[in-house]
């Protein structure tokens, strides 16, 4: 990589950019504008508005049950943070609460909704199945460019000592992308 963009071609993903804060907006502008003084192809295209949109939702479900799969073992005997408790129950309460935040909790309430066997066909197997039309559109739709420019946020990262439940969904959408 010599750092040369002369000739790269790189897309803007429109439909994102239209979301963006009207700061981030042109802070994008002048590094596209920068892009192309440097001989870059800056192009805007637009991805399929249904997907885009449900990409938070796929993301969301997909993240959660895959937490909360991952995290199952922490029963707090064989891994985990072990409490001292002293029933089986006790141990595995507190292993699996203790030390994770509210938000946490809660993504692991709804991975373990998405996992139950009456609920995986129509909530982790259907948000699979619109995941890989996501990945299909991003691939049509970039194909023919070497580089990707959208926001990884709408507004900008969010402050560090913002906590976890003020932080908007928001930020999460692009992590599918």
């Amino acid at each position: 990589a010599t750092g040369e963009v002369n000739g790269v071609k790189v897309a803007v993903i429109k439909n994102i950019m239209d979301m963006a804060s009207d700061e981030l907006k042109a802070q994008t502008n002048t590094l596209m504008e920068q892009l192309r003084a440097k001989g870059a192809i800056v192009e805007e295209v637009i991805m399929n508005e249904d997907l885009l949109k449900a990409a938070l939702a796929v993301y969301f479900v997909i993240s959660n049950c895959e937490a909360t799969a991952n995290h199952s073992n922490l029963d707090g005997i064989r891994f985990g943070v072990q409490h001292g408790e002293n029933s089986y129950e006790d141990i595995m309460t507190k292993s699996r609460t203790a030390g994770f935040s509210t938000l946490i909790r809660k993504r692991f309430v709804i991975g373990s909704f998405g996992l139950a066997d009456e609920n995986q066909e129509r909530l982790l197997r259907k948000a699979q199945k619109v995941r890989r039309l996501i990945v299909e559109e991003m691939h049509r739709v970039l194909g023919e460019f070497d580089a990707i420019v959208a926001p990884a946020s709408l507004h900008g990262a969010p402050l560090l000592d913002a906590t976890s439940d003020q932080l908007s969904l928001e930020y999460l959408i692009f992590s599918i992308i």
